[in-house]
């Protein structure tokens, strides 16, 4: 597992496609993730929720999940 320090503002880069911005740091930490379409973005809690859906399944809305 890598452990990263970021401040507020700071990007992660995941290849060349996906970026995280640390939006805000304080207590709960909000980030921003930019990712293609073609690359499912979830928490862990609903991807082991929902272990069965593979990249090529679209989730059209929440009530999906």
């Amino acid at each position: 597992m890598l452990v990263l320090a970021v401040k507020e503002g700071d990007y992660l880069m995941f290849g060349d496609d996906i970026k995280v911005k640390i939006l805000e740091g304080a207590g709960k930490s909000i980030i921003g993730i930019d990712a293609p379409k073609n690359i499912p973005v979830l928490r862990k809690s609903v991807y082991e929720r929902n272990e069965g859906i593979t990249p090529d399944e679209e989730i059209s809305s929440v009530d999906d999940l």
